[in-house]
């Protein structure tokens, strides 16, 4: 999968991403056995540009869930938007 660049656009990519998994996981054609709960167990190759990138290692280098993802890249873009207000 490909996750656009986009800086704070990139929470609606997550979400989009968690619907797929959560569909991934109540889908018939997988097995009662097996859970599915991270991006780099399914795909095969996960990549982005700028933020997307950014999202991209959290899902491969660090192995997160979607979630996970969701909520280290809220805090993230919460934080620099924060900061960034009061930046002439």
């Amino acid at each position: 999968i490909t996750i656009d660049a986009g800086g704070p656009r990139g929470i609606s990519q997550l979400e989009i991403l968690k619907h797929v998994m959560d569909k991934l996981v109540n889908d018939e054609i997988v097995s009662s056995t097996q859970t599915i709960k991270r991006p780099c167990d399914v795909f095969a190759m996960i990549g982005g540009t700028g933020t997307g990138g950014l999202i991209a290692i959290f899902l491969v280098a660090l192995e997160m869930t979607v979630e996970e993802a969701l909520e280290t890249f809220t805090d993230l873009v919460n934080k620099v938007f924060k900061d960034a207000s009061h930046n002439p």
